[in-house]
């Protein structure tokens, strides 16, 4: 089974496991232009979920974070409801899960409260130790993983 698990976000991922291997790993596709913030490349958002060849899809169900400005909530919000849009035009079945449940199982066995973004690093290396996750920025990609990683067994 392929499970392709996103990460929302102009800085999220995508990560494709097929039977707990690691298949791809890529970053959410923005367009950026001279003088403007990015923006989320709808066309390639589709086109990476339509031709991944998943049976299922897992995207992590965000909401706006404390602290951010309305500008920014917007644009996040826009983001998830882009790849809600193309998981249902694409006609792969599709799960949104919170980020407590997926992360309560998948980052159970790994210590330090309140940093998450290490965590998840630290439990995509253990589980697959194979991928390369050089640097804390790529939490995203390890979430994107363990994302994909969890859809495999529910």
């Amino acid at each position: 089974m392929k499970v392709l698990g996103i990460d929302p976000g102009k800085s999220g991922s995508f990560a494709l496991l097929n039977d707990n291997c690691v298949i791809e790993v890529k970053s959410m596709p923005v367009i950026k232009m001279k003088g403007q913030k990015a923006q989320y490349d709808e066309r390639e958002v589709f086109n990476i979920i339509k031709n991944s060849g998943a049976d299922k899809i897992i995207i992590e169900k965000v909401n706006a974070m404390p602290g951010n400005g309305a500008a920014a909530s917007f644009t996040f919000g826009f983001g998830f409801g882009l790849l809600v849009m193309a998981a249902a035009c694409s006609g792969i079945p599709y799960s949104l899960v919170h980020p407590r449940r997926w992360k309560r199982e998948m980052l159970c066995d790994i210590p330090g409260a309140g940093d998450d973004k290490a965590r998840s690093v630290i439990a995509a290396k253990r589980l697959f130790p194979n991928v390369d996750f050089p640097l804390k920025q790529d939490h995203n990609k390890a979430e994107a993983i363990l994302l994909a990683s969890w859809g495999m067994t529910h």
